[in-house]
């Protein structure tokens, strides 16, 4: 006797609770699958559960929660793919490394203290990193149509209208040098162009703790090691 209901989804039971997953999105309509998210578990499917729920005291459970949360608003399509694996964690590590090659994901963008920060700004940051996300896959064919773009266009604008342009700042400083990676102002004027913002608002010696401009600043979080190359401050390794 066969079972028939026509609205669930049938898969295949899982065996192992050992997994590694990647988180991705597409049009409603289809097209290219823009990962976004790579992870591994030892709860199995359990673990998406995290996701739904998103909690903000379980900064990563907030910060993919709300990634996919914020993509479905936008329209689009948000799947996973998962596999059992005997070496989780390597092989979400080798998993990344693929495809940051190609795509910028949300494992790069820098965690928080839940009792210390706001959620408003924390989710701010995530919409951010987000809009930059759909925004560079949309150059690439049909991942993201013009509608999609325009949509973009006018999210970005908002959020560039809300936040202080320091703020803007600090999110793409702390999403360039993440587990203290060196930041480069060329690479800081890409991101704010992508934001809407102007160039010329853009003087990252301001926000510097050792620099004559950033001594004055309320905002100092950057570290300058020489001209054009910055540390965010605290994690220059030195």
């Amino acid at each position: 006797m066969s079972v028939t209901l026509p609205d669930f989804t049938d898969i295949e039971f899982p065996q192992h609770k050992e997994i590694v997953y990647v988180l991705y999105f597409t049009e409603s309509s289809g097209g290219q699958e823009v990962p976004f998210y790579v992870g591994e578990s030892s709860r199995g499917v359990g673990r998406f559960g995290d996701y739904i729920s998103a909690q903000f005291s379980a900064p990563t459970d907030f910060k993919v929660g709300e990634a996919i949360r914020y993509l479905r608003s936008r329209g689009f399509n948000v799947r996973i793919k998962y596999k059992e694996s005997d070496d989780r964690k390597n092989e979400e590590k080798k998993i990344i490394r693929d495809l940051k090659k190609n795509s910028q994901l949300l494992n790069e963008l820098a965690g928080f203290k839940y009792k210390s920060s706001d959620e408003i700004e924390e989710r701010k940051k995530i919409h951010i990193f987000i809009d930059i996300l759909v925004r560079e896959n949309g150059n690439r064919g049909d991942a993201i149509n013009t509608e999609n773009c325009h949509k973009a266009n006018q999210t970005t604008n908002t959020l560039a209208q809300n936040a202080s342009v320091p703020d803007l700042i600090r999110s793409i400083c702390e999403e360039l040098g993440k587990d203290g990676k060196p930041i480069l102002r060329k690479d800081i004027l890409i991101k704010a162009k992508q934001l809407g913002i102007n160039e010329s608002s853009v003087q990252p010696a301001d926000y510097c703790d050792n620099t004559i401009t950033g001594r004055w600043s309320r905002h100092s979080f950057l570290h300058s090691v020489d001209r054009g190359k910055y540390f965010l401050k605290g994690k220059s390794g030195k």
